[in-house]
């Protein structure tokens, strides 16, 4: 084993023998390695008040997780299938609700398809509530909306009622 490496404050050299495959005794590489620790430490946190610094100026996306603003698909999906169970048991009034604010979501969204949706479940509140004319007229909003996105899929809405 060789002697420690380390020079002291008075400028003389530390008189242990170094540790196996090592330049420093026991002692000063723990003192090294603590200092290191203590240096990231610092920028670690020297980084974060930088980027908060930045952020509080206005300079946003550096470190920031948030949703983007305004309702999601998820959302939308959720209004649907509140407004579909309601509708299964009878409870028209909470269907309509539900197909409400899906359509505002979809509105919120430029979804037309989730528009043509939301209007497609309101018509069928219509026409489970024995309001026909309402029904139809509503139901041929959805038409026109998924005729003009090419959606062949709901196509007509009024076909099922």
């Amino acid at each position: 084993m060789s002697q420690c490496r380390y020079i002291t404050d008075n400028g003389d050299q530390c008189k242990r023998k170094a540790l196996p495959r090592g330049k420093l005794c026991w002692q000063h590489n723990r003192v090294v390695f603590s200092v290191s620790v203590i240096t990231i430490i610092s920028a670690v946190i020297a980084i974060i008040g930088l980027v908060a610094d930045l952020e509080s100026l206005g300079v946003t996306g550096l470190w920031s997780t948030a949703k983007p603003e305004g309702p999601s698909q998820a959302d939308f999906n959720n209004w649907i299938e509140r407004g579909d169970d309601a509708m299964d048991i009878g409870q028209y009034d909470e269907a309509y609700n539900y197909y409400d604010q899906a359509q505002k979501v979809a509105k919120e969204r430029n979804d037309r398809k989730g528009e043509g949706l939301a209007l497609n479940g309101i018509g069928g509140v219509y026409w489970a509530k024995g309001e026909y004319g309402q029904a139809i007229t509503t139901l041929d909003q959805a038409l026109v909306i998924h005729r003009e996105i090419g959606n062949r899929k709901s196509g007509d809405g009024r076909r099922n009622y």
